[in-house]
């Protein structure tokens, strides 16, 4: 089932305004969406094309929409395109912290 365009217009403009304080930060290998007053990531994705994104985050964003959860890859995945003017080749949520990476970077 396909989302309607105007639907998906209004999220992205939705989740773009939502993360409008979240710096990209391009980092060895990876790109970083990472909100640095908290530290915390939304997003990370690798130059070969591999894009993880947050369950926590995007669970309770999509959530607003009652979207279910396999729609959330294919709209994630097609922001970002948008967003950075690169393929994401494949996707895989994370429900971890990775604070180590996020310090590493945030530190560089």
């Amino acid at each position: 089932m396909e989302i309607d365009d105007r639907l998906k217009k209004f999220i992205f403009k939705k989740l773009s305004n939502d993360l409008s304080h979240v710096e990209v930060i391009p980092y060895h290998t990876k790109i970083f969406f990472i909100d640095r007053n908290n530290k915390y990531w939304y997003l990370i994705l690798r130059n070969d094309g591999h894009l993880w994104w947050r369950w926590e985050f995007f669970d309770i964003f999509f959530g607003a929409f009652s979207l279910e959860h396999d729609y959330y890859p294919s709209l994630i995945k097609e922001w970002v395109e948008q967003l950075l003017n690169q393929k994401v080749k494949t996707l895989a949520f994370l429900d971890g912290d990775e604070m180590d990476e996020v310090e590493e970077v945030l530190n560089s």
